[in-house]
């Protein structure tokens, strides 16, 4: 084979020549000293637009956002600006595109806009789904700060029968194969599918949103009132299928499916954090709408299960009210606060099992799911005629790769329910536990677990935190501490007591303690004693009277005889006087002060009296002084190696 010199094309990708200038410049690509803009081109968009227009500015604004979208796009990528108004179209997103809506149509920077201000519109005028999203990249793209609506006639539940709606994935938005990054939008009152029929495209699935192969990151959107009206539908929300979903700061509330009300996930890699999920039930009007058959969350056959710090709260289902766990392979669910969920069959009017949560726990699954740092209050199974069923958490255990440890499990009709038949118990470890009828049915008591009441802070008023009284404080156990911070943000692991001991408090709340009293907690005071001293420089940060090591004390004096007075320069009020002598002729036999004698330990004053006889004529005394504080000592002097008054 020949050899190829270090230039064998003549022409590069763009087909301009491969050399311009004195040398070849590195990769595909030859500058041929354009200067290329640095700032993302933007295209604009108005309801008194043309999209024969460029929407290079708000006076040559495009019309619609789709034109807005493809001008971007053929620009090789870049920002659509949304004025505020209506516009009833359906979207195709590409990748290297970002829509933004919440523009009054003056801005120059895209952080002038208002969404919550100038609200923009995309009505997709009941046909679904509203926007598209297909093998546009992984976060290349997004939408932001739209309200998406209108993708399939919005019933509320009414009238009924409703008129026929079609179906299959995404009402509002639909994603197969995508990843845009889908933010800061209100996706509302969209729907999907007939009540009474399955039509050939399926019962429709994800009527505010769909993703279907999909690493979407959905954040900080309210997701509210979508509905999923066919018997087998799922996820009213938010529905995803072999998906690596992340769900994050959201507001999914009053959506409506039989199944996965709020959020469904099949077969896929859900991670849920800080979203608050109320209120989803599917309706129930009979004979059309029986309610919901499973949770306002589900997870069906899902792995590597992240559902941390989250909010369930008011939702409905006959089983696992708040949250429906199929056999998940390893993950957990930790730092959440579940409150006033139920498991309750509106067609029976009678309980189910699981008020906030169901677990089915695999026969043998990859690893343990972790149900650890909860907390469960106000959440109720009561059947009619089996009983109580578990009004926090209903286990069906068929391995014991399950462990429920450190929450607090209290107020709730019952507290951890096991079905009968099942004989494989999943592991509990330092749970709190306050319940109604009981703590445990059918299952045997952890031997680990605490029976107290929580005192929380304002159970009355929601606030579920720890009073520093709690028996929860400092009662958990550090190995099944998963996360860094707890349900606030705060540190997940702090020494309410100051015992220099730090213990993890059961529940989602970690106690925070104030040293100083002054209202800031003190992982988010910047001087927990007031000294003066920032923690971070402070050596003692919870002593007032000490920021920093005392200096060696200085002009020491020796006056008179039996007794003899020794004083010396005070320092700081709060430091304390260590006193150490001697004999001359031992501090020159040993060359050192090895035989030197503690004679005062933390004194207050900046003199001491030596009660002492006087030493044998000839002979003399000598004397060392130290200051010390909370920091530490100031030494006894240069080079001094003295063993007296060691702590």
């Amino acid at each position: 084979m020949p050899a190829l010199s270090p230039v064998a094309w003549s022409s590069f990708i763009d087909g301009q020549p491969r050399v311009q200038g004195s040398h070849v410049d590195i990769g595909a690509d030859e500058s041929d000293g354009t200067a290329w803009p640095d700032l993302p081109t933007v295209v604009r968009v108005s309801p008194d637009g043309s999209d024969s227009n460029d929407g290079s500015s708000w006076a040559l604004a495009k019309a619609t956002v789709q034109n807005g979208i493809d001008g971007a796009w053929a620009a090789g990528g870049g920002e659509v600006w949304v004025e505020e108004g209506t516009y009833l179209e359906h979207l195709t997103l590409s990748a290297w595109v970002h829509a933004y809506g919440g523009f009054a149509g003056t801005e120059t920077n895209l952080t002038e806009r208002d969404p919550s201000t100038h609200v923009t519109v995309l009505d997709g005028d009941g046909t679904p789904p509203v926007i598209s999203c297909g093998l546009s990249g992984y976060r290349v793209g997004g939408i932001d700060g739209f309200r998406i609506t209108g993708g399939g006639a919005f019933t509320g539940g009414w009238p009924i029968p409703p008129p026929s709606s079609p179906a299959g994935q995404g009402g509002g938005i639909r994603c197969a194969v995508s990843s845009p990054i889908i933010s800061g939008n209100e996706i509302v009152e969209n729907s999907l599918g007939d009540p009474n029929t399955a039509p050939l495209e399926g019962p429709g699935v994800g009527a505010g949103i769909s993703l279907i192969g999909s690493h979407a990151l959905v954040l900080s959107n309210r997701i509210a009132d979508n509905e999923v009206l066919n018997r087998f539908s799922q996820g009213g929300g938010v529905y995803c299928e072999w998906s690596l979903v992340d769900l994050w700061n959201n507001t999914i509330e009053s959506n409506h499916a039989p199944r996965g009300s709020g959020v469904f996930c099949l077969a896929a890699r859900p991670m849920l954090f800080n979203n608050l999920l109320y209120l989803n039930e599917n309706y129930y009007l009979p004979p059309v709408y029986s309610g919901s058959s499973v949770g306002a969350a589900v997870m069906d056959l899902c792995w590597d299960l992240e559902i941390d710090f989250n909010y369930f709260i008011s939702s409905v289902a006959d089983v696992g009210g708040a949250l429906y766990l199929n056999q998940p392979e390893r993950g957990g669910v930790a730092n959440n606060l579940f409150v006033g969920n139920h498991a309750y069959s509106r067609e029976s009017s009678s309980g189910g099992e699981g008020g906030a949560i169901w677990l089915m726990v695999g026969a043998d699954p990859e690893g343990t799911l972790k149900i650890v740092g909860n907390t469960f209050s106000e959440n109720t199974a009561t059947n009619l005629y089996a009983g109580e069923q578990g009004g926090a958490i209903a286990v069906l255990p068929l391995s014991s790769s399950a462990a429920i440890a450190t929450n607090i499990i209290a107020f709730n009709s019952s507290g951890i329910y096991q079905r009968p038949g099942f004989t494989t118990n999943p592991v509990l470890v330092r749970n709190g536990m306050l319940n109604g009828t009981a703590d445990y049915v059918n299952i045997p008591a952890g031997p680990t677990d605490l029976v107290a009441d929580p005192l929380f802070v304002d159970r009355a008023g929601g606030d579920y935190r720890l009073q520093f009284v709690s028996p929860m404080l400092e009662q958990g156990d550090m190995n099944y501490v998963v996360t860094s911070t707890d349900l606030d943000g705060a540190p997940r692991v702090q020494d309410a007591d100051y015992d220099s001991s730090a213990v993890v408090d059961i529940g989602a709340y970690e106690f925070s303690p104030d040293f100083d009293s002054d209202g800031a907690a003190d992982w988010l005071d910047d001087d927990d004693d007031d000294d003066g001293a920032a923690d971070p420089d402070d050596c003692a940060p919870l002593d007032s009277t000490a920021w920093s090591t005392p200096i060696t004390v200085e002009w020491v004096e020796v006056n008179g005889a039996a007794p003899t007075f020794v004083s010396w320069t005070a320092q700081d009020p709060d430091v304390l006087y260590d006193v150490a002598a001697g004999l001359l002729s031992e501090l020159r036999a040993d060359v050192g002060f090895d035989r030197a004698a503690c004679e005062q330990v933390r004194g207050v004053e900046d003199s001491w009296s030596d009660e002492r006889p006087d030493p044998p004529s000839g002979e003399g005394h000598y004397y060392l002084v130290r200051a010390t504080n909370a920091c530490g000592d100031g030494g006894w002097g240069s080079d001094r190696t003295v063993t007296a008054c060691t702590p």
